[in-house]
């Protein structure tokens, strides 16, 4: 893709926080190299599970048919696989595109939604199995992403010419810039409650939260480093967000003190949040 040009450290961890009944084992599925491996965050153990041959940048979850989307950025695909499986080497390859970074599923319209990062590419809508594959949008250099379903507003970041959070109607019209950001935003999250997004800047490392609609911008917690802080998820009371190798969490609402919950030796690139059931 036009990013990995870049030489960039893709020490990415971007979550999809998918809700789910109180009481079960969260998870945490990441991927680290060019593998997907499993953390228990009671336990703290870390099985490794599939292995994918490419960067994947986020991973999203169909609870109802008990599927794992996976998008490979370098392989120019989307697969699916069941999870938890006893196979995991068997996979169905159901869309191939360019570069694809995150994707998103509409658990009620049976929906997936992906972004494309190239110059020419765009936001692209299919079924959970990959059939009847359109364009949402067309859009250069598309990357983080979050949908308001019940709105229908997607929202997501640019890195073209200028860095922004947008966003469009599901039918891809009403194309607004909700923001101009300092540099790119690799991960946002979108909190329905109180009509906010949250997401981290790139360079900065600053974690921020807007209005939907643009106003209201409120800085929460700087993490420090810079340029090495991509991903973000709101989880409860909590934002988990990443620092080079180390998974960490913060309070959402007075974010003072952070804890690393987990440290990895290899680039972690992309992450779900896993309810076992």
């Amino acid at each position: 893709g036009s990013m990995t040009s870049n030489k960039q450290t893709w020490f990415l961890l971007l979550f999809v926080l998918l809700s789910a009944s109180m009481g079960n084992t969260m998870k945490l599925l990441f991927a680290v190299d060019a593998d997907v491996k499993e953390l228990d965050l009671n336990t703290g153990n870390v099985t490794a599970s599939i292995y994918t041959g490419s960067a994947v940048f986020s991973m999203a979850y169909d609870y109802i048919n008990k599927y794992l989307y996976i998008p490979r950025y370098q392989r120019n695909d989307i697969l699916r696989l069941r999870y938890p499986s006893e196979d995991n080497s068997t996979f169905e390859n159901i869309i191939n595109t360019t570069s694809p970074v995150h994707v998103v599923i509409d658990q009620q319209s049976e929906h997936l939604y992906w972004t494309e990062n190239e110059i020419f590419s765009r936001i692209g809508r299919s079924n959970l199995d990959g059939t009847n594959a359109v364009t949402v949008l067309n859009e250069s250099n598309a990357w983080a992403l979050a949908i308001d379903f019940k709105n229908r507003w997607i929202y997501y970041s640019t890195a073209n010419s200028e860095y922004a959070l947008l966003r469009v109607r599901l039918n891809g019209t009403d194309k607004q810039t909700i923001l101009a950001t300092y540099s790119q935003v690799f991960g946002l999250y979108l909190d329905n409650n109180d009509h906010r997004l949250y997401f981290m800047d790139s360079t900065t490392g600053d974690i921020e939260s807007v209005n939907t609609t643009g106003s209201n911008l409120k800085k929460i917690f700087s993490t420090g480093p810079t340029n090495q802080n991509y991903a973000l998820m709101v989880h409860g009371d909590y934002i988990y967000y990443t620092t080079l190798h180390e998974i960490i969490k913060l309070k959402q609402y007075h974010g003072t003190t952070s804890e690393i919950i987990h440290t990895e030796q290899g680039q972690i690139l992309g992450v779900l949040a896993y309810m076992e059931n």
